[in-house]
């Protein structure tokens, strides 16, 4: 038999193959096969759709400059049973394959050292935004920067750490070979890659596991390697879309301190949950997403400034100014002092007062507020 080759069952030669054997292998599939893999899935979108562009920019080491471009835009099946028979008969198109529109007007501008924390309701666009950030799909129109560079090419694509929603890791695999499949597919090799697994492992308490294969881990330690595969490489560009689904307390707080100190060392996040005290942990700044669109963004404190909070004032008997309830309410943008001074109105009414309960605005009324404004507007 000729160096290279190898006999399939029909007893004729194969393909050649590179006689050097691969540093890494995952089970039988070597880390070259898997390379090729990981880069076409990269680079094929995986159904045919449409998709709209915009502005979109996610800065990793230094700012670059950027015109305005048609809002950010892209369409997807609605049905994918149509987008079967679609694909099954080419050039036809279903009457009943219906679009609906991801993205339509998506703007988002992340420098260095920032944390954002993208929110909004499912189906928002938060997910379709990741996708098109990472090289994964294309929009119809605009534009999308990573740190300067087109996502599709290999020096951005190298630049983003992305944990996607849902897992995707090799189940019958160990932590520690996918993490250094994810390492090695990163650019990672020996030494370098040795220290970084050791060193996300351990802030990311994963040590104990390393030797178990992902499908005998629960859905939260799961995510936690999903996790630490972004960070491996320590990306510029950091995507991560609700990390801490799952995890329990410590690990939710070791891993928002892997966030911070990443965003210390000038990498751009995008950081995407549904459990918004989490955002004001990380002490992030806010854009909220609705349908398809990003229809608020700054700083958190100054998008709560205009909402207003809540003094609730609780007397012995009827407060003042009610026959029956006992308690005060004082709604106001600035609710201690409104208290303050309804306090000294109160004249011989004080001596029954049991006791005051100040709520200042949260991101959940923020949110509310918005996607309320939001959906009257649509309709």
């Amino acid at each position: 038999m000729r160096p290279g080759h190898h006999p399939d069952p029909g007893g004729q030669l194969a393909q050649p193959f590179p006689p050097r054997q691969p540093r890494v292998r995952l089970g039988n599939l070597p880390e070259q096969a898997l390379h090729q893999a990981v880069e076409q899935a990269l680079l094929v979108p995986d159904v045919p759709v449409q998709r709209h562009g915009g502005d979109v920019q996610l800065l990793g080491d230094r700012a670059h400059g950027h015109r305005r471009e048609p809002p950010l835009r892209r369409q997807v099946p609605r049905r994918v049973d149509d987008l079967a028979a679609c694909q099954s008969s080419p050039g036809h198109r279903p009457p009943s394959l219906l679009r609906t529109t991801a993205l339509d007007g998506f703007d988002l501008t992340i420098t260095a050292g920032e944390i954002c924390g993208l929110i909004g309701h499912n189906g928002a666009g938060k997910t379709t935004f990741a996708r098109i950030a990472c090289g994964l799909d294309r929009p119809d129109s605009g534009r999308i920067l990573i740190a300067g560079t087109d996502p599709a090419r290999r020096t951005a694509r190298r630049a983003i750490g992305w944990a996607p929603q849902e897992p995707a890791l090799y189940p019958t695999a160990t932590v520690r070979d996918n993490l250094r499949l994810f390492g090695g597919l990163a650019g990672l090799r020996r030494h370098r890659l040795r220290t970084e697994i050791d060193q996300v492992t351990a802030a990311m308490a994963l040590q104990d596991l390393l030797d178990r294969p992902v499908g005998r881990l629960s859905g939260g330690q799961q995510r936690r390697v999903q996790t630490a595969t972004a960070l491996l490489h320590r990306p510029t560009v950091l995507l991560l879309d609700e990390p801490t689904t799952g995890a329990d307390p410590a690990t939710r707080q070791a891993l928002l301190a892997v966030v911070r100190a990443r965003a210390d060392d000038g990498a751009a996040i995008c950081y995407t949950t549904h459990y918004l005290p989490e955002l004001v942990e990380l002490d992030a700044t806010l854009a909220v997403a609705a349908h398809g669109r990003v229809i608020a963004r700054g700083p958190r404190q100054t998008l709560l400034d205009d909402l207003p909070g809540t003094a609730l004032l609780r007397f012995d008997g009827p407060a003042p100014g009610h026959t029956h309830r006992d308690t005060l309410v004082i709604t106001s943008p600035r609710p201690a002092e409104a208290a303050a001074r309804a306090l000294t109105g109160l004249g011989p009414e004080a001596v029954r007062l049991r006791g005051i309960d100040i709520t200042p605005p949260a991101l959940d009324d923020l949110y509310r507020r918005l996607a309320s404004r939001e959906s009257s507007h649509a309709a």
